[in-house]
């Protein structure tokens, strides 16, 4: 049995029971009221899950960033986004417009596509929508999912492959591309990042 000095009359004591000389009650606080202490490890035990239960809900209902936004685009089976002739859509850095797609005819007999396949154009705007410098990628061609060639042979030819941009500048980048005459579908696909291989589909059919 523990025994300690009373604090009222200095005598030695049990620290379980009452002093025998002066009647003081020995027992600490938490044991003398013993309701008043449950009542506290209720309402401690109650304020620890709501800290928790609250830090769960922020942690759940945080909205995550989507690499590309747009109201209108639709998504391929693979997560890229697609995107039409005339829709725009941004990225984390980079808001792109595409401007327009058709068949180019303007050739001459030396420079013709090859048997059996036609000449796509293809305008695309970039603008650099960050704080600092960005680079672009390249634009890549295929038709029924087969890469196709690049056509170099055009004036107004400008890849966007490697430009550098500064925060707020836009530049436009026209490409051609030999397809089948015969293609079903026809698309560009854009990288927008490397880590990801997040990428964008501009729709040309």
């Amino acid at each position: 049995m523990a025994l300690k000095i009373c604090k009222e009359c200095g005598t030695e004591v049990s620290s379980k029971g009452v002093c025998p000389k002066c009647g003081k009650d020995q027992r600490n606080f938490f044991v003398k009221h013993k309701v008043i202490t449950f009542i506290l490890i209720v309402i401690i035990l109650g304020i620890i899950i709501g800290v928790n239960g609250s830090g769960d809900n922020k942690s759940q209902s945080t909205p995550v960033t989507a690499n590309e936004t747009s109201s209108n685009n639709d998504t391929t089976a693979k997560g890229n986004t697609v995107v039409n002739v005339g829709e725009e859509i941004e990225t984390n850095d980079t808001k792109i417009t595409f401007v327009s797609a058709q068949d180019y005819t303007s050739y001459k007999s030396y420079s013709a596509p090859k048997t059996g396949n036609k000449v796509v154009r293809a305008e695309v705007i970039f603008e650099n929508i960050s704080t600092s410098d960005i680079y672009l990628s390249n634009l890549e061609c295929y038709a029924d999912g087969e890469k196709c060639e690049e056509y170099y042979y055009a004036d107004d030819y400008k890849s966007p492959t490697l430009e550098s941009l500064s925060k707020g500048k836009r530049i436009k980048s026209v490409v051609y591309y030999q397809v089948p005459v015969n293609a079903k579908s026809i698309i560009l696909e854009y990288e927008t990042s490397v880590w990801t291989s997040k990428k964008i589909e501009f729709k040309i059919k």
